[in-house]
């Protein structure tokens, strides 16, 4: 009988770190550094080592350009970028687009 309580104990135990686990892969964010290279109303595609990565620009992506927020299209093509980015429907949905001026 203590050997079926402490079996029971263990699968529920299991149970939460498997759900704990998935809920943690589900959200990881990724940030890829860059080339702003196209901009549009819900895209950016950032130029890197040969490859361009489109991101989804929603409603709660933050924008800044030198540290100030700025709406999409006021982000310069040809800025170096860093965009971080979790999985989407659609792709990768960018969470934050921080520009630098080109100087």
């Amino acid at each position: 009988m203590i050997y079926l309580n402490h079996l029971s104990a263990l699968l529920r135990l299991l149970e939460v770190a498997l759900v704990v686990g998935s809920l943690a892969l589900a959200t990881k964010t990724e940030t890829v550094k860059g080339t702003v290279s196209a901009v549009a109303e819900k895209q950016v595609v950032v130029a890197t080592k040969g490859e361009q990565l489109p991101f989804e620009v929603t409603a709660e992506t933050k924008i800044t350009l030198d540290g100030q927020e700025i709406k999409i299209t006021a982000l310069p093509v040809g800025s170096p970028v860093e965009v971080t980015a979790e999985k989407g429907e659609k792709g990768m949905k960018a969470l934050t687009i921080v520009a630098m001026s080109l100087k």
